[in-house]
C-alpha cells in the first residue's frame, strides 16, 4: 500500500518567505546561482529536507525562479523589498504572491470572508485529502500570509478578478478617473488611508487623496489595470459599498 501524501503547499508563510528571498538578493542580487548557494544564503549549510522545503515554499510564492541547476530572485521580490509598506506596487505584488500557490488561491476563493481554523481544517481533510498534521501546517502558513496582506492592504485579502470581468473593463490610457465618496451629513467623514501622492519611477499610475475625493491618473495595460483595481478596493474597504461610486473614464 502506498503512503498517503498531502497536496503540495508552502511550508512557511509569505512574510518569512520574503525574508528568505531578500537574503538571497542581498548576497547575489538576481544572478543565476546554484540551488546549494541559494540555501546557504538562506542560512542552511546543506540541501536537506528542511532547506529544500523552504526553497520550494519561497518559489511557490513566485519570489524565486529556476530549477534544479540554477535559481534566481524574481522581479516580484524586488517590488516587495524595495517599496515601503503600503506602497501600491508592493501591495499588488503581495496580493499576487498570496494567490500564487494553487492551494491558497483555492482557499481564498472558497472562503472569501472570515473563516475559522476549524472550517479550514475540515475542508482540507475532507475535500483535499490532507493528513491532519499537514492540514495544520498549511493553515498556519495560510494565516501568516493573509495576516500580512490584510495589514498592508487595509483589510482586502488578494481579491480574484476573473478574466471575463477584466475583458468587460477597457484599460484606461492617459485617462483620469475621479472617484467621489459620498458621506451622510450626520456622520463624520471617514479618514482616508495614506497613499503616495507622487508617481514613483516605473509606476504606471498615480493616486491622490484630497478630502472626500480620490484622483487617479493612469497609463496601464490589462495587467496594470488589475493591480490598480486591487489598490482602489483596498483604499475603499473601510467604506460601505453604496458609499463609493467609480465612474468610467471620460473623454
Amino acid at each position: 500500500m502506498s503512503k498517503a501524501r498531502s497536496p503540495r503547499y508552502p511550508s512557511i508563510g509569505l512574510r518569512e518567505a520574503i525574508e528568505k528571498a531578500k537574503a538571497v538578493y542581498e548576497n547575489d542580487y538576481q544572478n543565476k546561482i546554484p540551488k546549494l548557494l541559494v540555501g546557504q544564503h538562506m542560512g542552511y549549510g546543506t540541501l536537506n529536507g528542511k532547506s529544500l522545503g523552504v526553497i520550494s515554499a519561497v518559489s511557490k510564492y513566485g519570489l524565486l525562479d529556476g530549477g534544479r541547476d540554477q535559481m534566481w530572485v524574481t522581479d516580484r521580490t524586488l517590488l516587495i523589498i524595495h517599496h515601503p509598506p503600503g506602497h501600491p506596487e508592493r501591495v499588488a505584488a503581495l496580493m499576487d504572491a498570496a494567490r500564487e500557490p494553487d492551494l491558497f488561491a483555492e482557499l481564498l476563493d472558497q472562503f472569501p470572508g472570515k473563516v475559522s481554523d476549524a472550517a479550514l481544517r475540515s475542508y482540507l481533510i475532507t475535500k483535499r485529502k490532507f493528513l491532519p498534521d499537514a492540514a495544520d501546517t498549511a493553515i498556519r502558513s495560510f494565516r501568516e500570509t493573509t495576516d500580512l496582506i490584510e495589514a498592508e492592504s487595509g483589510g482586502v485579502v488578494a481579491p480574484n478578478i476573473e478574466d471575463e470581468d477584466r475583458e468587460q473593463v477597457p484599460p484606461p490610457r492617459h485617462s483620469e478617473l475621479d472617484t467621489t465618496v459620498s458621506q451622510p451629513a450626520t456622520q463624520p467623514q471617514a479618514v482616508a488611508p495614506s497613499v503616495p501622492s507622487t508617481l514613483a519611477p516605473g509606476t504606471p499610475y498615480k493616486i491622490e487623496l484630497t478630502g472626500d475625493r480620490i484622483r487617479v491618473v493612469a497609463d496601464v495595460d490589462l495587467a496594470g489595470l488589475k493591480k490598480l483595481i486591487r489598490i482602489l478596493q483596498s483604499q475603499t474597504a473601510h467604506l460601505e459599498p453604496d458609499e463609493v461610486e467609480i465612474p468610467g473614464p471620460t473623454g
